[in-house]
């Protein structure tokens, strides 16, 4: 008896040998298993935003920036915090309450207060102040786009609101006041490309 090789494509079926006959319904048992494992690894691989207090689940807010996820919100609770925060991700970090409840004052007065280095990052509600060494501010954006910088008060530092290298940023309703230097400041660098 000669051996016969059966090759499957879909619904066609084909054979080298000659008394070999199978007919194979693939698109019936593929597409519903294919259809599984497309919603089971959509369910696995997403995982949604948490929402992370402070001083609840972290005591302070650069240790929740910190073990958050990109899309995170942090929520701040009434009180003074003592540290500069570096956000280095996107997230949206609020207060509970507003800029009148909570402060978050300079540990190291030659550091900026909140240091933003990453896109679609939301400050909002802020009392910020104390960074008063040469070039800090309360709130320093580097090199960054799409941040919302909203309903936070900037002062006593040496700018208020610092954007280096910053652009498609919105600012609304901040006030950035009684700082040694100015208010908001930024430093752009426009690039000229010579006319041909």
């Amino acid at each position: 008896m000669r051996k016969s090789e059966i090759f499957i494509w879909g619904n066609f079926h084909a054979t080298t040998g000659d008394r070999a006959v199978m007919r194979c319904e693939v698109g019936k048992f593929v597409f519903p298993v294919f259809a599984s494992f497309l919603i089971l690894t959509a369910f696995t691989c997403v995982s949604s935003a948490r929402t992370i207090y402070v001083p609840d689940d972290y005591e302070k807010i650069q240790w929740a920036v910190d073990n958050a996820s990109a899309g995170d919100t942090i929520i701040v609770r009434d009180g003074t915090y003592v540290e500069n925060v570096n956000v280095n991700k996107r997230l949206t970090i609020m207060l509970e309450n507003g800029s009148d409840k909570t402060i978050v004052q300079a540990k190291n007065p030659d550091d900026h207060v909140l240091e933003v280095t990453a896109d679609y990052a939301n400050i909002s509600g802020f009392t910020v102040k104390g960074a008063v060494g040469s070039w800090k501010g309360g709130i320093y954006l580097e090199n960054v786009e799409h941040c919302n910088i909203i309903n936070n008060n900037a002062s006593n530092n040496y700018h208020g609101i610092y954007l280096r290298y910053s652009f498609n940023n919105i600012l609304t309703n901040n006030t950035a006041i009684s700082n040694n230097n100015s208010g908001i400041y930024q430093i752009i660098t426009l690039s000229i490309i010579p006319m041909q």
